[in-house]
């Protein structure tokens, strides 16, 4: 816990070749997967809810495609509606729309 009370923590673990690395923060949990010291992945949940996802080049570590996930409050049940997810490929600089 931080002076200002905010929850952090930072858990590593080794699965085969790959490191996994969790960061939380308060009500967000940052995921990033490295493959020989490279990062290949990353993910961004808020409320366990997913937000964005990256995936990189595994021999470069440059970026090449990310999905972001938004979501609307539904008023009657008091849930999340996923809205749309927008999809970039930054290899053929391309967005999509869904």
């Amino acid at each position: 816990m931080q002076p200002n009370g905010i929850r952090f923590a930072k858990h590593e673990q080794m699965k085969g070749d790959s490191l996994w690395r969790h960061i939380s923060v308060g009500d967000s949990l940052y995921t990033s997967i490295f493959k020989a010291g490279i990062l290949n992945e990353q993910r961004i949940m808020f409320q366990s809810i997913l937000r964005q996802e990256s995936k990189y080049n595994p021999q470069t570590g440059e970026l090449l495609q990310m999905e972001t996930y938004t979501y609307f409050p539904e008023n009657k049940y008091g849930g999340l509606i996923h809205w749309k997810t927008e999809h970039q490929d930054f290899t053929t600089d391309k967005t999509e729309i869904i």
